[in-house]
């Protein structure tokens, strides 16, 4: 009996470290699975015809000041040398 649950558990485990998932959570996924139907929430209906998507990206938007871009830009860049930095502690401490 002992050895029928430790083989048991074996194969579970087993099995269990050779599966993966990926599991992706919307915010959006409620509202559309409450409206119901085609056409609703992120896809268009089948057939919808689209507008190009030049009118789609917003023509109100202009354009972006460089100096935001490179605000934005040196961030990033002192984010990645801090984590750059926490890496190495680690391997060294």
């Amino acid at each position: 009996m002992v050895r029928a649950v430790v083989a048991t558990l074996l194969v579970v485990l087993v099995v269990a470290s050779c599966v993966s998932a990926q599991l992706n959570f919307s915010p959006g996924w409620g509202k559309r699975a409450a409206a119901g139907g085609e056409g609703t929430g992120m896809h268009p209906p089948a057939g919808a015809v689209l507008p190009p998507p030049s009118s789609l990206a917003g023509e109100s938007c202009g354009t972006i000041p460089v100096t935001t871009v490179m605000h934005i830009y040196r961030l990033i860049r002192a984010e990645a040398t801090r984590l750059v930095q926490c890496q190495d502690e680690e391997y060294l401490g």
